[in-house]
């Protein structure tokens, strides 16, 4: 939590959306002062949701993000699962999947949160 506040450098942040089972980070978040929401850990939809709003456009990602792209070209459904009947992506380099997932799921689709468009900051 320290680490972040000296990466925020006094940027004002409404809410850090947090895994629900990172437990201690939650503590450190809330004892730094930090408002915490406790992410919607749901996978599947969550990926879905994600596949939408990539192929309708209502999200994308700067070309700086190179860690997140690279992420998302090996980001791979687990065949050992799928032979059990159960749809689920390997859990190896996906720190940012996850973190695109829990925002997606947790904020965007989340009908009382305002997002603000690309035009807002005079983006096209």
């Amino acid at each position: 939590a320290e680490d972040l506040k000296k990466f925020l450098d006094g940027t004002p942040v409404k809410a850090v959306v947090v895994d629900p089972s990172a437990a201690s980070f939650i503590a450190e978040l809330n004892k730094h002062g930090f408002t915490v929401i406790q992410a919607d850990n749901a996978v599947e939809d969550g990926i879905r949701l994600v596949a939408t709003l990539l192929n309708t456009e209502r999200i994308a990602f700067s070309q700086s993000c190179k860690n997140t792209i690279m992420e998302f070209a090996s980001y791979i459904w687990d065949p050992k699962a799928a032979e059990r009947g159960e749809d689920k992506p390997i859990k190896q380099h996906d720190h940012a999947m996850d973190a695109v997932r829990y925002f997606c799921y947790t904020i965007l689709n989340n009908k009382a949160v305002r997002v603000r468009k690309k035009s807002d900051y005079g983006l096209h």
